[in-house]
This record gives C-alpha cells, sequence and structure tokens, in this order.
C-alpha cells in the first residue's frame, strides 16, 4: 500500500472525527465575537451531520458487502444503548429527540468508524484518532498560554478552547496514549516530536498549577521512564480486571477511605469528599431505585432535579463517575449492557501473549480508568479508544512483529 494512499486514509479518518470533540463556546465568543463564534458553531454542526452520515453509509455499504459477522458487538451494544437512554428520557423528561441524538450520535458514530478501520487497519485509525487529540489539545494549550494562568473574567467564565478540568486532562490522556501505541507498535520506540509536544500541552497545566493536570502528566512521564521495565509482564488481562474492579470498588463503594488520605488530596487541591463527589455518589444510590431499570436517561435537567430531590443543593449533570454514569442513566440494564461490551472484548485477551504493547494497553487502561472514576460525560468519545485499543491487541501485536522484521531486515540489507 502506497503511502500516498495511506496518508489520504488518514486524511479521511481525520476529517470525519474533527467535529466530534467541541470547542468551548464561550471560548470562541472571547476570540473571534459572538456573530463569527455562532457561524464557527453551526459549520461544525453541519459538519458533524455530515461526518455521521457518511460514517453510517459506509458501514451499511460495508455489511452489505461482508454480511453481518462484520459487525463488532460493541456497534451492536451501542445501538441498544441508544435505544434504553433514548426511552428512559423520554420517558421522564421532555427533552427533544433532536438533543438526544446530538447527545449519543458521536458515540455510535465513533464506534462505526472504529469497527470500519478494525484489524489489519487498526493503526490508521489510531493515527488519525491520535493526530486529532493531539492537535485539539495544542490548541487548548495556545489558549491557556496566551492568558494570564487561570485567567476568569467578571462573570466567572475560563477562556480555554476546550477548558481547564478533569474532561480536558482525560481528553489529553486519551491522545498521550494513543500516540504511544502507535509510535511503539510502528517503530518501536518514541519520536522526540511526540514526546515534545506532549510536555508542552503538560507544560500548560504546570503554567496553571492545575493539581489534577499536573499528576497527571508526572504519572505519564513515570510509566514513559519505566514502560520497558519487566515488572509490566506480570500483567495479565485477568489481573487487569481484577485491579479495574477493585479500583472501582476502592473509590465509589469505601467512600470512606478519603479522609485517611486527605493529606494527599489536598495537595492536589481536593477535599476529603472529593469536591463534594462522596455526597453527589450516595444521593445518586439512593435516587437509583425509583428508576433502577432503565435509569433516568441523559436529560441534564433530569439528573439535576434528582439530586436536588436527593437533599444535594450542587446542581450537577452527570455523574462525575464512568460506572455511576451508565448505571444512574441507563440504569441497571444499561450498566449491564456497558459492562459487558468491556467482557467480550477482555475475554478473548486470554489467548493473547504478553508482549510490550499489551502490557502498555493494560497499563494505560488503568491510569486511565482511575481518572474516570473521579469524572466522566457520556459525551466524551475519546474514551472510546481505550475500548478499540483492547480490541486491537492482537492485530497492534501482529502490526509490532512486522515492522520489526521489516526494521531488522533493513538493516541487514
Amino acid at each position: 500500500m502506497s503511502k500516498k494512499f495511506i496518508k489520504r486514509k488518514i486524511i479521511f479518518i481525520l476529517f470525519l472525527l474533527f467535529p466530534m470533540i467541541k470547542f468551548d463556546v464561550q471560548a470562541t465568543n472571547y476570540y473571534v465575537g459572538y456573530f463569527l463564534s455562532e457561524c464557527i458553531d453551526n459549520v461544525f454542526v453541519i459538519w458533524d451531520f455530515i461526518s455521521i452520515g457518511i460514517i453510517v453509509g459506509l458501514y451499511l455499504l460495508e455489511i452489505k458487502k461482508k454480511g453481518l459477522k462484520f459487525i463488532e458487538s460493541y456497534v451492536v451494544i451501542s445501538l441498544i444503548l441508544f435505544i434504553i437512554f433514548t426511552y428512559s428520557t423520554k420517558m421522564i423528561s421532555s427533552m427533544s429527540m433532536y438533543r438526544i441524538f446530538r447527545e449519543l450520535s458521536n458515540m455510535i458514530a465513533f464506534l462505526m468508524l472504529a469497527n470500519l478501520f478494525h484489524k489489519e487497519k487498526s493503526l490508521y485509525f489510531i493515527q488519525a484518532f491520535y493526530y486529532n487529540i493531539t492537535f485539539l489539545m495544542i490548541l487548548n494549550s495556545l489558549s491557556i498560554y496566551l492568558l494570564e494562568p487561570w485567567y476568569i473574567n467578571e462573570t466567572g467564565s475560563v477562556y480555554y478552547l476546550f477548558g481547564l478540568d478533569n474532561a480536558t486532562f482525560l481528553i489529553t490522556l486519551c491522545g498521550f496514549c494513543s500516540g504511544f501505541i502507535y509510535h511503539l507498535t510502528k517503530y518501536d520506540r518514541l519520536h522526540f516530536s511526540y514526546l515534545f509536544i506532549y510536555l508542552f500541552i503538560s507544560g500548560a497545566y504546570f503554567y496553571t498549577a492545575s493539581a489534577t493536570g499536573m499528576a497527571i502528566s508526572i504519572l505519564c512521564v513515570f510509566f514513559l521512564v519505566t514502560h520497558r521495565f519487566k515488572i509490566y509482564k506480570l500483567l495479565s488481562y485477568k489481573i487487569t480486571c481484577i485491579l479495574l474492579l477493585g479500583i472501582f470498588s476502592f473509590v465509589v463503594i469505601n467512600t470512606s477511605f478519603a479522609s485517611h488520605f486527605s493529606w494527599l488530596l489536598s495537595t492536589l487541591g481536593k477535599s476529603s469528599d472529593f469536591n463534594g463527589r462522596v455526597h453527589l455518589w450516595q444521593v445518586a444510590f439512593e435516587q437509583l431505585t425509583q428508576y433502577k431499570w432503565l435509569g433516568y436517561g441523559v436529560s441534564s435537567k433530569t439528573i439535576s432535579d434528582m439530586f436536588t430531590a436527593g437533599g444535594l443543593s450542587w446542581k450537577a449533570a452527570h455523574m462525575h463517575n464512568l460506572i455511576l454514569e451508565y448505571l444512574i442513566k441507563g440504569g441497571v440494564i444499561g450498566f449491564l449492557l456497558f459492562c459487558s461490551m468491556w467482557l467480550i472484548k477482555i475475554k478473548k485477551l486470554e489467548k493473547i501473549k504478553n508482549n510490550i504493547i499489551s502490557t502498555s494497553i493494560y497499563v494505560m487502561l488503568l491510569i486511565s480508568f482511575l481518572m474516570y472514576m473521579f469524572d466522566y460525560r457520556i459525551v466524551d468519545i475519546s474514551f472510546w479508544i481505550y475500548l478499540f485499543l483492547l480490541s486491537e491487541i492482537d492485530s497492534l501485536q501482529k502490526n509490532y512483529e512486522y515492522y520489526k522484521m521489516r526494521k531488522r531486515s533493513f538493516i541487514l540489507n
């Protein structure tokens, strides 16, 4: 396959992915004015719909060509989740179908696009995803450097293109992880450009003295330095599953543990109740019994009203936790479906022989999962790259061996 053809494929994927992560409207208002900001927003809405239309069209053509066996389980489950979320939202709130579609369509489109580029084409998708996220986070970092640290206007708005909160740090982490796997698979080393770019992005978090952003950056640097250590080879898919379950149980179910680490939390700029998250989770568990099977849906107002009914003054629109986001918004059924997406893929890892690719994915999944215990929104499509990486471990290992062999034969010749 020629380099020109590969470049076209990557540019095409980038075109489809780019509108899925949205700019902060207040930030674009600040930089280009209200009128131009509205125009940009409208362009991105249209672009997003075109992107979804193209992905669905290509997906249907691929099904026609290859049959139903082509469809990955995660696409089927995401469609069922869409139906559940839509039904539960309409049952409780007056949220329009248009807004529900805007909230959930990118998740399905992203997974369909990932399915289109699986197996031998998986590295193209990872490369395009890495380029997309990295470019957006460079823009965000530039907007941070242009303003004073934690610049806040009289209305309390922070004018950074993609914000400066946990959601931003998690998107950055997704870009870092996908770039790491891409470089490791293709080159068996990390390019200087990759290291420099993520140093530039992380520098913005140090510039604003954002404790969570700095903590994630330090964790990533630690993994960069130690990723070839033999101790990581002890990680198997079973140990990874146990650790994932342990993280969730430790953070959410045993909420009392936080008081024992108040010194660490205060260093990270957090209170012993994780800035109110512990109370939020307790209320969520209490209120779940009302709509336990299909959940509360995706309406922000419904979720906010649920917390108010539970006696919480904090008007949160999401759970600030990956697992609870699906449990509360999709109920027990939605939660079980979400878990099954991962379990189906994790089960296949039993046959995978551990090497630097698989262990790197396991470690990155653990780091990311820990962070997702404190913030997650259903609209965050970047999160799904981890499911794709898990799904494609086998093909990534084959790619890794192929590029390594090609490099060896080139040296010998």
